[in-house]
């Protein structure tokens, strides 16, 4: 090197080093881009994705005053709450909507598992055999069967049969006691929901009260224990009016738990559909099960009044009374203890 190039090289070397300082001592200020964060203006559609995002990769702390619009929106399709926000996401909001009502007043709102309920009805078809036994035998008036009602009132007004005692007063008393407790029954289930355990626990109580209320009436002998003793005192249209009454609810049983086919009181009709059955001998018996329903109705209801016989041959009209009782609050209690009915599980929230 001569002497005359060594004054061009210090200048060259100091012009580095002060360049060298200057980015070393004053970095160029940064910007959104230049820290790798996502702008509005470098996002662009179909470039992120709800997919595409992790856990911890964009938190409110991170992001610029000018995409906070996009954050909001961004935010909403996270299939989970966003760190440091008050967020919920929308299958944790479905979750919670699914929890079961806590306590008693939710299990008593719950609805009932309709499998094997029609058992239920079948033991009332035995009851209903039993009451209107016991309620013929004794007052020549039905309690259940409001048909046989309606022809004794029907009679009456032609004149025939000759009844002194005026049965066909009885008659009507039992017809209108069942309208109106049809009509009770269904405005409580339409209040309570059909199938929620506190209206059929309800509905059965009320019916299992109502028989208690007559067996008390027997048992204190406020009602005659004799057939065809004073069949027109009040005290026996009170009896006649409570067994109409709790009949309606156990029909209306029938409909609200899904089995029409058992309509716990009536034959004739039944009889009739048993034989429309296409398939009345198929084989094996577990193939029709509506063909068994209807066939174990008819049975219970028959023996029902075989049992009514019997009883108010060898024990009276009480002992009757109180054995319908004791029927209708074991299946008051069973719907208390019934199986909720599994929750529904919705398409693609497995």
């Amino acid at each position: 090197m001569t002497f005359t190039q060594f004054p061009h090289s210090l200048a060259f070397l100091k012009n580095k080093k002060s360049s060298i300082s200057e980015k070393t001592f004053f970095p160029p200020p940064s910007t959104p881009a230049s820290r790798g964060l996502m702008t509005p203006g470098s996002m662009t559609p179909g470039t992120m994705t709800p997919g595409t995002m992790t856990p911890g990769t964009m938190t409110p702390g991170t992001m610029t005053p000018g995409s906070s619009d996009m954050g909001k929106q961004i935010q909403t399709t996270l299939p989970y709450p966003v760190a440091n926000s008050n967020n919920v996401s929308i299958t944790d909001a479905i979750g919670k909507e699914r929890q079961p009502r806590p306590g008693l007043g939710g299990y008593l709102l719950s609805e009932i598992d309709t499998s094997w309920t029609d058992i239920t009805l079948i033991i009332c078809g035995f009851i209903s055999g039993l009451v209107d036994g016991l309620s013929f035998n004794y007052w020549k008036s039905f309690s259940d069967m409001q048909t046989g009602n309606l022809i004794w009132a029907a009679l009456a007004v032609g004149g025939k049969p000759n009844d002194p005692e005026g049965l066909w007063i009885k008659a009507l008393i039992a017809v209108a006691a069942f309208l109106v407790g049809s009509v009770c029954f269904i405005q409580g289930s339409r209040i309570l929901g059909p199938r929620r355990r506190i209206n059929l626990i309800f509905a059965f109580l009320l019916q299992t009260l109502l028989l208690m209320g007559a067996a008390i009436m027997a048992e204190r002998h406020a009602i005659s224990s004799i057939p065809n003793q004073n069949p027109t005192i009040w005290l026996q249209n009170v009896a006649i009016a409570f067994l109409a009454f709790q009949a309606a609810g156990q029909i209306l049983a029938s409909k609200w738990l899904g089995y029409p086919e058992i309509p716990t009181v009536a034959l004739t009709a039944l009889m009739c559909d048993l034989l429309l059955d296409d398939k009345l001998f198929q084989w094996p018996l577990g193939a029709n099960p509506k063909r068994n329903r209807k066939f174990g109705f008819i049975i219970v209801l028959t023996v029902g009044s075989m049992t009514a016989g019997g009883i108010a041959k060898e024990r009276g009209l009480a002992c009757g009374l109180w054995l319908a009782m004791a029927m209708k609050g074991a299946l008051t209690v069973a719907f208390f203890f019934w199986k909720e009915k599994p929750p529904v599980k919705e398409a693609g929230l497995a």
